[in-house]
């Protein structure tokens, strides 16, 4: 066999010598952290050492006397085979490949394995093969993988989550987001790949339910002072200690995430720890590279969520634009066919305001226009919805309106001359309060502004589209701006 070089003596002068102790040998790869194995030329383990049980479910002597594909998942990728091929036919070290292998518990977990054709060995006469897990770096670039696709954020803290249970960190918890100020949202580590956990039979999840009332709990210490916590379960409250007993766990690590676009602690990593010692250095580096892609991931939730409500919204007002609008409407009208109730849409546009721009400014506008938004908020209903179509117009969608009178009435405004008939009670009350609202002379520095408002009204129909409708109350409106403005109308469908 080929020399060990040892040192005999470590304090002498000696130089280190040959040793060709075999059961040094044996137990140095026993001890290593990769599973070391031969192999024939058609992939029959002769041997193997190292963790094997940690890695696979089975001891050595199941394992030996049978293919290295009998334990390969090759419905993950055919192009494994051509690998092992490769492999084959080619002599000397060959560049790491990976693999997706089955376990005893009938998991699967992906494997790094590098493989050294050593055929012509008189010693080897096969394969020398080095194995190790790759979990966590492969889930790990499945969470850059999720992010980089736009996946909700929730879908990409569930691959996050499942880091905490590979081979560093190899422990249960829960990955616990947008903390409120009642409740977390948790995504839970249920993931059985962690190394001591591999052969285990599968245990029930940690808790989601987190409470957040108590502060003396590790993760609302976590959150109330931005640093991590290891709490040991003994120091737990009771209740929370039976929680957690079916884990078999001796401590909680709870740390903060901070996410850059806010600034605050945005989520909560809660690990159920089975050891009561301090994390050791490489937990610290693999809970850090943690931390920085949740943090990743939320800062791109919250980019995303900005870009959308951009898109949606008016950048003045901060009402729904055209856009949301119609698709509102759309979905309005739908749920209308569907529950058989009444929705009626109101066109808003404002009387006078060219002269304000004209007089004042664009920057006096805008405030009349602020102004104004808020007033139809105030005017409307819980659950209508207002938008800016553009200009000085304004539309508000108003479903589950009550059915009104078939008799005819006035229309509001200072001329109640014209009879009109309308359908409903609840819009007669709304475009009244919106008319009333925005009659009332707005400050603009230390000038008083006074527009006014014209409505128009349709009740929509079982066969009406959204531009239909809002066509209606188009219609309408221009029909009360023709009467002298400062009134609603009805359209006559």
């Amino acid at each position: 066999m080929p020399d060990w070089v040892t040192m005999d003596d470590p304090g002498g002068t000696d130089h280190g010598r040959a040793r060709t102790d075999a059961a040094f040998l044996d137990r140095l790869l026993q001890a290593g952290p990769y599973v070391t194995a031969t192999a024939t030329a058609d992939g029959t383990f002769t041997s193997l050492r190292g963790p094997v049980f940690e890695l696979f479910g089975y001891t050595a002597d199941q394992i030996v006397g049978t293919n290295f594909l009998d334990h390969v998942d090759l419905e993950s990728d055919p192009r494994q085979i051509e690998s092992i091929s490769y492999a084959l036919e080619h002599e000397g070290l060959r560049l790491p490949m990976l693999f997706k292998v089955n376990t005893a518990t009938g998991t699967t977990r992906m494997v790094e394995v590098i493989a050294n054709s050593a055929l012509q060995d008189e010693m080897i006469q096969g394969l020398a093969v080095f194995i190790r897990p790759f979990d966590e770096r492969l889930l790990l670039d499945e969470v850059l993988e999720s992010m980089a696709a736009g996946r909700r954020l929730s879908q990409t803290l569930m691959l996050a989550v499942e880091v905490l249970s590979s081979e560093t960190l190899a422990c249960q918890g829960v990955i616990a987001f947008k903390p409120g100020p009642d409740s977390f949202t948790a995504m839970v580590a249920t993931a059985q790949i962690g190394a001591p956990r591999a052969p285990r039979a599968p245990v029930d999840p940690p808790p989601a339910n987190l409470d957040v009332s108590d502060p003396s709990l590790p993760w609302n210490r976590a959150r109330a002072t931005g640093e991590e916590q290891l709490i040991p379960i003994g120091e737990l409250p009771e209740l929370w200690a039976k929680e957690v007993a079916h884990l078999d766990v001796a401590a909680c690590w709870a740390v903060p995430v901070r996410a850059a676009t806010t600034d605050r602690v945005e989520a909560c990593i809660i690990v159920w720890r089975p050891m009561p010692e301090p994390p050791e250095p490489s937990h610290h580096v693999s809970m850090d590279r943690l931390v920085r892609l949740v943090s990743l991931a939320i800062d791109r939730d919250h980019q995303s969520a900005q870009l959308l409500y951009a898109a949606r919204h008016d950048s003045l007002t901060a009402l729904p634009n055209r856009e949301q609008f119609f698709t509102r409407l759309e979905r309005e009208l739908g749920r209308a066919r569907l529950d058989h109730t009444n929705l009626a849409v109101l066109y808003v546009d404002l009387d006078g305001f060219k002269p304000v721009n004209d007089r004042y400014g664009h920057l006096a506008g805008d405030a009349v226009l602020i102004e104004t938004s808020r007033r139809i908020e105030r005017a409307v209903r819980p659950g209508d919805l207002v938008a800016r179509l553009g200009g000085d117009e304004f539309a508000v969608i108003c479903p589950d309106i009550r059915p009104g009178s078939d008799a005819p009435i006035a229309s509001a405004g200072p001329d109640r001359a014209r009879p009109v008939r309308h359908p409903d009670a609840d819009v007669s009350a709304i475009a009244t309060r919106l008319i009333e609202a925005l009659s009332i002379p707005i400050t603009i520095g230390e000038a008083m502004v006074a527009v006014g408002a014209s409505v128009g009204a349709a009740i929509a129909r079982v066969d009406d589209e959204p531009d239909t409708v809002l066509d209606a109350a188009d219609r309408a409106l221009y029909a009360a701006k023709a009467e002298g403005k400062g009134r609603w109308v009805a359209a006559d469908r």
